[in-house]
């Protein structure tokens, strides 16, 4: 027996599809009906490219999405803090059972695990999701943060190098790589201007018969991300 909290933990850190259909059952009475609610709740968060077809999403001929969905899926997610735990795990000790000593998982994320691949690390690296299989290509999903700018990397279908003469060593892994450098473009060349300040006196008005002019002030701070050349003096407001 396993808890449903022992099975997400397998589902996330391990791509555990077993783990995937367990919960998918518990739910709901059949797979049909979870796949059911899953396209739903996507649609409600403004996908509208994702269509899935089973609950794990291993050989799945008739599912589909995109970078742009899925950024969608797990910037919606992250709201729950149960997800966000999960999603930033870089471990989790999987308890012993009946059948079983106690396991340890660890992240197939490098973006964020130290101690399998750490030449990957990335500083400032939050959380995240790697995958990879021979049909559909490396993987990522990711977020970071840095100077206080909060950032969501979507990676699908990268291409992953094999030594020529040991096959199972890697010598490229693809996302990672991809992941790094849209990261550092991102942190390199943005930054967050606040262009608004509350309380700051925008305009004055005349009032016809009043006694004084009116000063329209605004009742909130707004923050935009701009490239690191921007200047404030030439914004237009």
């Amino acid at each position: 027996q396993l808890s449903l909290r022992d099975l997400l933990y397998c589902m996330f850190l391990e791509w555990a599809n077993d783990a995937a259909v367990t919960i998918a059952e518990h739910v709901c009475p059949d797979q049909e009906t979870f796949v059911k609610k899953m396209n739903e709740w996507v649609k409600r968060v403004g996908c509208t490219n994702t269509q899935f077809s089973d609950c794990h999403g291993l050989g799945s001929e008739n599912q589909n999405t995109t970078a742009r969905d899925m950024a969608r899926i797990v910037e919606a997610a992250l709201k729950n803090p149960d997800f966000k735990e999960l999603f930033c795990a870089q471990s989790y000790d999987v308890p012993a059972t009946e059948r079983s000593e106690k396991r340890e998982l660890k992240s197939l994320n490098y973006l964020i695990e130290q101690t399998i691949v750490p030449k990957y690390n990335y500083k400032g690296a939050t959380g995240g999701i790697a995958h990879y299989t021979e049909q559909s290509g490396a993987s990522l999903v990711c977020t970071a943060e840095r100077n206080g700018m909060s950032y969501i990397v979507v990676v699908m279908g990268c291409q992953r190098r094999f030594n020529e003469k040991t096959s199972w060593i890697v010598e490229r892994y693809g996302n990672y790589e991809e992941a790094w450098d849209l990261l550092n473009y991102s942190f390199d060349n943005y930054k967050i201007c606040r262009l608004l300040h509350e309380g700051q006196s925008m305009a004055q008005f005349p009032v016809a018969g009043g006694e004084n002019h009116v000063v329209a002030h605004t009742h909130t701070s707004k923050d935009a991300i701009l490239p690191v050349s921007a200047k404030l003096d030439n914004l237009i407001l």
